[in-house]
């Protein structure tokens, strides 16, 4: 018998649960906060330390407490970019191979799963084999295989061990978020770690030192931190395009559960969370992410406000509210542009144009260099292999464009696994367009497909493959695809 998927509010239980789970969270959100903000008062090298020790013992009790934490806790590690382990072959980045929370995290709730499912064999469900995962698998069959003839070498294994957290990823998101329910906690999880990365980022930007170090553990191996402030462009925890990403997604998650939910103060955090993130967001600089967040509220806007009766009253709304945030933001920039070119710093990007175009011709550049090669060596079929694109392009770390890469990287495999994926996200948007009836739960999904909307924008100029807050998107795609699978077989059946 199946579980009607579309449920309109979530019962007392559940909510009685969510709120027995805050306690802990509130926890892990105060230590790491606490750790973080010593870097006023502690060298950089304790403070990694404890911050390396707090992930992997706190993962290891939200996983002993309860299983079903598991997709929260990823989302949590995913913007912990700038801690990372590193074993050096060689001075270069491409003879390095890269460790950082995520990786560490998501063999931690691997295992988890892998026991669970040893202990438990009589209690388990049988699930239809979702055909989203399809072109998935064969990516990283393929992926895997590119490892024997890419010319990439050291990063080519670095690329891999990446690439496998992410597919990782990937299926533990979609098989954690077995439920709208889930999908809903993840979404306010996902917007509260996007707070906490906001407040990193507004951290960042205050006039200070440059907080980077790398220590030898032994032999090659070493630990790799950096937390750098007095910033034109907010970054914190994770790089800038990243954060903005991350934060784009949030706020569109925000103003989808601010449309549904009935209870004023709700409303109004939600509304308070999107102003902070926005306000925060303007600070990246990012012009990508904000082509992406653009389009993906274009998305989501007839969906979540009645356009005939509140377009007037919505657009006084945001425009006073981006008034005062732009008012805000500009003079805090002034202030900033102020004190750099007083300590002798390098104007923003932001009121550069000579920069924006010189970076848009790099970009063009970078793709006219790897398609090249990729004629030259005839390798339309097989592709690169895994991390190839950077060996042509070094020192420049990636294409910048996940497309690109995908196509140079694994050739034809990679086109058809992308317009496979392209295919089945469309064909999910519009059933849930045309046949889901208007609901929270409809809302929600359009929401998570309003961030890959993000993702894939900011994707057209930026990234590569080895993306992982893509490849957590896409686990929530695929969580929806069941969704949407169940409610058909539902409704077939009556």
């Amino acid at each position: 018998m199946y579980n009607y998927p579309i449920a309109v509010h979530l019962n007392k239980k559940s909510n009685a649960i969510f709120y027995k789970q805050l306690p802990v969270f509130l926890c892990f959100f105060i230590c790491l906060a606490t750790f973080f903000f010593t870097f006023y008062f502690l060298n950089l090298l304790p403070i990694t330390a404890l911050s390396w020790l707090f992930i992997l013992f706190s993962s290891v009790f939200i996983l002993f407490m309860n299983r079903h934490w598991a997709s929260y806790l990823l989302v949590i590690v995913i913007p912990f970019l700038n801690l990372q382990f590193l074993y050096m072959l060689g001075p270069e980045v491409t003879q390095q191979i890269f460790l950082k929370p995520i990786n560490i995290v998501v063999f931690i709730v691997l295992c988890a799963f892998f026991f669970e499912r040893m202990t438990n064999k009589h209690q388990q469900v049988k699930r239809a084999f979702p055909v989203f995962h399809l072109p998935i698998i064969v990516l990283c069959i393929w992926g895997i295989i590119s490892e024997s003839w890419t010319p990439a070498g050291i990063f080519g294994i670095d690329m891999g061990i990446t690439f496998i957290t992410n597919a990782s990823l990937y299926f533990l998101i979609s098989y954690y978020a077995n439920s709208v329910e889930a999908l809903k906690k993840i979404m306010l999880c996902w917007i509260g770690m996007s707070v906490f990365v906001a407040v990193f980022m507004f951290v960042s930007i205050i006039p200070g030192v440059k907080h980077m170090e790398t220590v030898n553990i032994i032999g090659n191996f070493s630990m790799f931190s950096f937390f750098e402030m007095g910033l034109m462009r907010a970054e914190g925890l994770t790089d800038r395009s990243t954060a903005a990403i991350f934060i784009s997604v949030a706020v569109l998650s925000a103003a989808g559960l601010a449309s549904t939910t009935q209870k004023t103060k709700y409303k109004v955090l939600l509304f308070l969370a999107i102003a902070f993130l926005m306000f925060a967001f303007f600070f990246t600089q990012s012009k990508a992410p904000l082509a992406g967040l653009l389009v993906g509220v274009l998305f989501i806007t007839p969906f979540i406000i009645n356009i005939r009766k509140n377009l007037i009253r919505y657009l006084c709304y945001i425009g006073i509210s981006f008034l005062l945030i732009f008012g805000t933001f500009f003079k805090i920039i002034g202030y900033l542009l102020q004190y750099t070119t007083a300590k002798g710093g390098v104007a923003s990007r932001l009121v550069s144009s000579s920069a924006a175009s010189e970076a848009v011709g790099d970009r063009f550049e970078y793709w006219s260099k790897v398609f090249n090669q990729l004629i030259y060596n005839g390798v339309y079929l097989s592709g690169f292999g895994i991390g190839g694109s950077t060996h042509y392009l070094h020192p420049v770390p990636h294409p910048h464009n996940i497309y690109i890469s995908i196509v140079c990287d694994f050739g034809l495999v990679g086109f058809v696994v992308l317009g496979a994926v392209v295919f089945f996200v469309c064909n999910d948007v519009f059933y849930t367009i045309k046949k889901l009836p208007a609901s929270p739960t409809r809302t929600l999904l359009l929401c998570i497909y309003a961030g890959l909307i993000v993702v894939g924008v900011s994707s057209l100029s930026d990234f590569t493959y080895s993306f992982t807050l893509a490849w957590a998107l896409l686990g929530l795609i695929a969580a929806a695809h069941k969704q949407i699978r169940n409610y058909t077989l539902v409704h077939i059946k009556t």
